[in-house]
């Protein structure tokens, strides 16, 4: 459960495939610029995903830039992805950007909350609940001021959670990501 949402488990989604169908349910809504976006793998110059949002359907207060590492639960690598969210993080806090650095800018995650089941190499049944749950698991083994401390030091100031099935987004703040609080606002299409 997810905010008093059942969470929907289906095949596994790729990074990539995940990118995408989250760009989709953004541009296709009016959530963001979509001129002025970016979906796809990260460079020497933009993040994962950079996001140009549309004020009128965001939280007042939030950044007008936000640049997103994305992760998944759905892989055999997903216990590494906690790790390397913070590795990526700081990795994009040091890329220069004309936008890096503005108060309207500032980093955070992506990932799903959708759940996944598949099987793995050896015909093992892999199943994976919802990202949500998985990544304050993992992220809950981090002191909280360790965590908040780190969000301030790369200005990581988001956890954004996107369901595809149910064509939902959440908005977290980072520190109340980890004490398992609930979402700033949530933007919603049509399933």
């Amino acid at each position: 459960m997810t905010n008093g949402t059942q969470t929907y488990v289906g095949l596994k989604m790729g990074e990539a495939d995940f990118i995408n169908a989250t760009a989709r349910f953004l541009c296709s809504l009016g959530f963001v610029r979509e001129i002025e976006c970016h979906f796809g793998r990260d460079s020497d110059t933009k993040a994962d995903v950079e996001l140009a949002l549309d004020p009128s359907h965001w939280p007042t207060g939030m950044p007008g830039y936000l640049s997103l590492e994305a992760k998944s639960h759905h892989s055999k690598d997903s216990p590494n992805t906690i790790n390397k969210a913070f590795g990526q993080l700081l990795k994009e806090a040091g890329k220069n950007s004309s936008r890096r650095g503005r108060p309207e800018h500032c980093l955070g995650l992506l990932i799903p909350i959708d759940g996944a089941l598949w099987l793995d190499e050896r015909e093992k049944l892999v199943r994976r609940g919802s990202g949500i749950e998985y990544y304050r698991n993992g992220f809950t083994r981090i002191d909280s001021e360790v965590f908040a401390g780190f969000g301030r030091l790369v200005n990581a100031r988001y956890v954004l959670a996107f369901s595809d099935h149910y064509q939902r987004l959440e908005v977290y703040a980072w520190d109340t990501f980890h004490a398992a609080g609930e979402p700033l606002a949530i933007l919603v299409g049509t399933p």
